[in-house]
């Protein structure tokens, strides 16, 4: 288990990467009501909102803060002011590909890669040709900010789990366990048929059921990773947590 510290350089990092497929499966998501905890969306406050203390709200986009007081330093620290106009049309129209999805998903490889990466090397010189499997259980929007909030204010821990998988084992174990994701197939074979010393291939999976087969630029390079390697031994996975203190 990785804690993996938040970092927006990581995020705003340009990965050359190509989109072989995506795809959305629009998986069934626990409904997320006015019953979950709130947290003020200030990263560094902890004050919860409850029925005794009720929260004041941003005329702009409705994000929820536990005073005035921290609405406004969130916004001269430039945190709030970022995240505003971006929290309003998630809230009228959805985490939808106008919110720059892709970029959502470089900015989670980004923060990973350091340690994903060298897992990767490490199967593939052990098992042969394979991709890297990188599966959330929380979904895709939860990642558009860094801080550890849902774009209604409630507290995320948010998770990856890496897993090296070969085309076999894809045929035999991922498309057995969801057989939507035999969709996947043929753009992982052209990913493999694209994948070489300076390149990997990615699929990756969202709780909300978005799939997508990624090529991209390994990053470390081939000679960082394989000295990282060693970290890996014996771990058929690694589970990545980015919001720990």
């Amino acid at each position: 288990r990785h804690h993996i510290m938040s970092a927006e350089g990581e995020r705003r990092g340009e990965l050359a990467c190509k989109w072989e497929w995506e795809e959305d499966l629009m998986y069934a998501l626990p409904a997320r009501g006015a019953a979950a905890e709130t947290k003020c969306m200030r990263a560094s406050c902890r004050e919860r909102e409850c029925e005794d203390r009720k929260f004041a709200v941003c005329a702009k986009c409705g994000a929820k803060f536990c005073s005035r007081d921290c609405l406004v330093v969130d916004w001269k620290e430039g945190v709030h002011k970022r995240m505003c106009g971006s929290l309003r049309r998630l809230r009228e129209t959805g985490f939808e590909r106008s919110l720059k999805r892709e970029t959502v998903v470089r900015g989670v490889i980004g923060r990973v890669r350091f340690y994903v990466f060298p897992f990767l090397v490490h199967h593939r010189d052990d098992r042969g040709p394979g991709v890297l499997f990188l599966q959330s259980p929380q979904p895709l929007e939860d990642f558009f900010f860094d801080p550890p909030v849902t774009s209604r204010g409630h507290p995320v821990s948010r998770q990856i789990f890496a897993t090296f998988v070969t085309i076999t084992e894809f045929d035999t174990e991922i498309t057995a366990g969801d057989f939507e994701m035999a969709l996947a197939g043929a753009a992982l074979k052209r990913g493999l048929a694209q994948t070489d010393d300076t390149k990997a291939t990615l699929l990756l999976r969202f709780r909300c059921g978005y799939v997508a087969v990624i090529v991209l630029t390994l990053l470390p390079d081939l000679a960082v990773c394989r000295k990282l390697a060693s970290d890996y031994r014996g771990k058929s996975q690694i589970q990545l947590n980015l919001d720990e203190t």
